[in-house]
């Protein structure tokens, strides 16, 4: 029987998941499990603690293009390990704080890091291994979140109960240097030349098939950002950033107040395991149908979520439904950002571009969080901040199919 024998571009997915979805959980999805047990033992408001996650956005809205200045394939794993180490200090110190501005300044350097540890640098590695399935190896990547989220939601919570908070800060942190020093240091490969393969669906002999492979833009950068359809993309960017980050950072606190906090556990587990799926399933209808069915699925999961958590928040039933939906929709920002960057701006330009338009994205995630909390504050519900949502996840929806479309008029490639 003949061997078969796998791609090792596969292998980078399979790894560059884990990697991306134990950093990127730890960051997003699990503070808002630490927002009650925090704001309880040291007296913060929940604006007050919420204000580490806007701070985390907002910088890594520095940290994120001026790390990648200096990260190339050359340096990446030596850049990477020290990342590492002062990730995992600056996480595990949240237990020794008791100050609000300790706080704040832990938060400040996770955000400056974080994303020069998976989303940004496996991102491109992706596109540098794969020629052919670069949506669904993508959504693969990114599907890492969805089962990071499913598997640490539950037992985070389990340790907070257990052990308390700060126990659990230090387990999570020391679990995370642990996993990830490997997957850095001896794994990730940068492109597969470094080991003398070729991309995934590399095929020299079909001209045709490698021009529209490569996907090399006709416009130089200089003239893309002055066009119309960036500036349009640049707002759905923002509003991607505002709609997925507010409402995560406040599931937990949403649904405790409603229900309790194994409840609360248990949905974000489910939309964590939901966005598994959806992540794999919005890059499949990229690949096989295009961008704009891909967003308009993703896009109207988003809205019927928010419609749900909006106007139903204390029948169970519907809140499970709307925890599968939202963990669908709330892929969009993560996948689809990607890919409509990858169709707008080509291959040649990627690499380049990538970390700005992460650090773009990262004021909405700044801002979502602190516009949440402020409706919050107002009307004492989530009713007002969930019903912004829903016009804003249709805005979302328009800009990045017109964009991506105007894009690819104007740059010839079908």
């Amino acid at each position: 029987m003949k061997k078969i024998k796998i791609h090792y571009g596969w292998w980078i997915v399979l790894f560059g998941g884990i990697l991306t979805g134990f950093s990127t959980t730890m960051v997003n999805t699990l503070n808002s499990l630490y927002v009650i047990p925090i704001t309880s033992e040291f007296s913060f408001t929940r604006s007050e603690y919420i204000m580490t996650s806007t701070l985390t956005a907002i910088a890594a809205i520095f940290g994120a293009p001026i790390i990648g200045r200096y990260m190339n394939k050359n340096n990446m794993k030596r850049i990477q390990v020290v990342l590492l180490f002062i990730m995992t200090l600056s996480y595990i110190s949240f237990s020794i704080a008791n100050k609000l501005w300790q706080f704040y300044l832990a938060s400040v350097i996770i955000g400056l890091i974080y994303m020069s540890l998976g989303m940004i640098p496996i991102s491109i590695i992706i596109t540098n291994w794969f020629d052919k399935k670069q949506g669904f190896a993508m959504s693969l990547v990114l599907a890492g979140i969805g089962i990071g989220g499913a598997v640490l939601s539950p037992i985070t919570s389990t340790l907070i109960i257990n052990y308390g908070w700060k126990m659990t800060r230090v387990y999570i942190g020391i679990s995370y240097l642990f996993i990830s020093l490997p997957i850095v240091a001896f794994i990730l490969k940068p492109a597969p030349e470094d080991i003398g393969l070729k991309p995934y669906g590399w095929d020299k002999s079909n001209e045709e098939v490698q021009k529209k492979i490569e996907n090399k833009t006709k416009v130089p950068m200089e003239k893309i950002k002055k066009s119309t359809y960036y500036r349009l993309f640049l707002v759905g960017v923002i509003v991607s950033g505002i709609i997925c980050n507010g409402g995560m950072q406040h599931m937990g606190p949403f649904v405790t107040d409603n229900h309790d906090q194994v409840i609360a556990s248990l949905i974000i587990s489910l939309y964590s395991f939901s966005a598994i799926f959806g992540k794999l399933l919005l890059g499949y209808l990229y690949d096989r149908f295009g961008n704009a069915v891909s967003m308009l699925f993703g896009g109207g999961m988003f809205t019927l979520a928010y419609i749900l958590m909006a106007f139903f928040p204390k029948n169970l039933a519907l809140m499970t439904m709307a925890a599968v939906i939202y963990g669908i929709g709330n892929s969009v920002g993560s996948v689809n950002i990607n890919l409509v960057t990858y169709g707008i701006f080509g291959r040649e330009n990627y690499g380049k571009i990538l970390s700005v338009i992460k650090s773009i994205q990262q004021v909405g995630m700044a801002s979502g969080p602190i516009l949440f909390s402020l409706l919050f504050e107002v009307s004492h519900d989530y009713k007002l901040p969930f019903t912004l949502s829903i016009a804003l996840a249709i805005l979302l929806s328009y800009s990045w199919i017109k964009s991506y479309k105007d894009a690819k008029i104007e740059s010839g490639v079908s």
